[in-house]
């Protein structure tokens, strides 16, 4: 096995977290983590993990 580095731009990552943020709260605590330099972090909310498991998510999530 061969591991590689592989380098990449995460700057559209971070915008389209920032773009979801309104549906997916846990958008946000992502992209603080995955922020690019220079770039300001984002307030994030507190994170209701029993109003926002699998199945409740936007957009469905019902098929499992």
């Amino acid at each position: 096995m061969t591991l590689h580095e592989v380098r990449y731009d995460p700057g559209p990552m971070h915008a389209a977290l920032l773009a979801l943020r309104g549906d997916y709260p846990v958008a946000a605590y992502i992209a603080n983590r995955m922020r690019p330099s220079g770039a300001e972090p984002v307030p994030e909310r507190r994170l209701d993990f029993i109003r926002f498991r699998w199945g409740d998510a936007p957009l469905g999530g019902s098929a499992r």
